[in-house]
């Protein structure tokens, strides 16, 4: 299988296993259009090549992802924008492009969608396993990227931040079946940071371990992966998906795109990002912050 040379991800591959890495570390490697079209094109090389029976993904630099780069527009994406799209953070008037219907509710819950079944096709039906490596930030929409992935290896310091930068409505859907209710609604609801040796204490990755471990903890659970053969992976990686699907789980991803649509529509979350485009995005997001300490403050233990 040939791969190209991609611009914001680097994908090298030996001994049955793939590895991806993010490529931004001067933006924390938050996701461009560019990068996002670039994983979409590296796993569906790997879903045809039997060659990678595991996939590791970690990002360059000082963290893993911090999700969406709406900051800023990622070098290339002037073009695809074009510059008649409007500012995504004004509500009226904003006409919505590539559904049939501009109508906010309906554009927002395919949007959410449409990423979440993206990532489903990504990593949940690949035969190959999948790897994510966390240090550093792990942030909103790289939080659920991660949680995706079929093991989660974080390092003890690693920093998980589940502010949606909306205010919320984003169940990351995997969270109830990994944590349970309890710690589930208490993160959702306080919405505060927590580091990767309280995400392995939770059960929400698989283990964290000391930062200058990391590398070789997750070398070597790739090395471990890729003695077997690709297609006992896949089947046993499906056996354990399906009895989750079984559980309502692609149910529960419905219901995140209708709950996503109402809470980007509600009286707060307007008022906030009429803030934004009044004050810009990044001192909306400092006054909007500072209402909420308990979401940035360190846990002490």
């Amino acid at each position: 299988m040939d791969y190209p040379e991609y611009k914001e991800i680097i994908f090298t591959k030996g001994a049955g296993i793939g590895r991806i890495t993010l490529n931004r570390p001067e933006h924390l490697n938050a996701f461009t259009r560019v990068m996002s079209s670039e994983i979409d094109d590296v796993f569906h090389r790997i879903k045809r090549d039997g060659d990678v029976k595991v996939v590791v993904i970690k990002g360059a630099g000082g963290a893993f992802t911090t999700g969406g780069d709406v900051g800023g527009v990622g070098e290339g994406d002037e073009e695809r924008r074009g510059a008649a799209e409007p500012n995504p953070f004004v509500r009226v008037p904003s006409p919505r492009t590539g559904y049939a219907t501009s109508d906010p509710v309906i554009w927002e819950r395919n949007s959410v969608l449409t990423q979440l079944y993206r990532w489903y096709d990504l990593f949940w039906d690949l035969p190959q396993a999948v790897i994510a490596q966390v240090h550093g930030w792990c942030v909103i929409t790289g939080l659920e990227f991660a949680m995706h992935c079929d093991l989660v290896i974080a390092a003890e310091n690693a920093r998980f931040h589940n502010r949606y930068i909306h205010g919320g409505g984003r169940l990351y859907t995997m969270w109830p079946l990994l944590i349970g209710m309890r710690m589930s609604k208490e993160l959702l609801l306080t919405q505060r940071n927590f580091s990767g040796k309280e995400a392995a204490e939770w059960g929400m990755v698989n283990r964290a371990v000391p930062a200058d471990r990391l590398e070789a903890e997750v070398n070597q659970l790739a090395a471990d992966i890729a003695k077997q053969p690709l297609e006992i992976i896949a089947l046993n990686k499906w056996s354990v998906n399906k009895f989750y699907e079984a559980m309502g789980l692609r149910q529960a991803l419905e219901w995140s795109g209708d709950i996503h649509a109402h809470a980007h529509l509600s009286t707060p979350n307007l008022a906030m990002e009429n803030l934004w485009h009044e004050k810009g995005y990044h001192e909306g997001v400092r006054t909007r912050d500072a209402q909420f300490p308990a979401a940035w403050e360190e846990r002490r233990t």
